[in-house]
């Protein structure tokens, strides 16, 4: 059985739809993993954010719409996490700008919670070492 607590922090009184985000980072995780308790944590900020990170993180001088920070080291997403024992394996946390999925969310004719709930799968699958090209 997978279980998947995901918590999530929202800043400067962003709207966030909490239960179609913790659904959709459970269905993404499910295409990775099939059982084990895990941990993501979520955090909507500003660009303010977002911009101090990549400038500290990755030496760029910009914002960005998702940024990942795994816990875990994973070359190969077949690979299962070891279980602790009663307590989930933390994954690590996902950070979203808000202004940047409304930004996107507006250039693609979606809600601005479908755009959030992509970028946080995004995020999840950098996690689990899951990376694009």
């Amino acid at each position: 059985m997978l279980r998947l607590k995901v918590e999530i922090n929202v800043r400067s009184g962003y709207l966030v739809n909490r239960k179609k985000l913790r659904q959709a980072l459970t269905n993404e995780l499910q295409q990775w993993i099939k059982e084990g308790s895990y941990l993501v944590s979520v955090l909507i900020a500003g660009d303010r954010l977002m911009k101090q990170l990549e400038r500290k993180y990755f030496q760029k001088d910009k914002t960005t719409d998702v940024l990942s920070f795994p816990l875990l080291e994973s070359k190969n997403p077949e690979v299962t996490f070891p279980p602790l024992p009663n307590q989930p394996q933390n994954l690590g946390e996902i950070i979203i700008s808000y202004p940047q999925a409304r930004l996107q969310a507006d250039q693609k004719h979606v809600l601005i919670d479908e755009e959030i709930c992509h970028l946080a799968q995004h995020g999840l699958r950098h996690l689990l070492g899951i990376n694009h090209n």
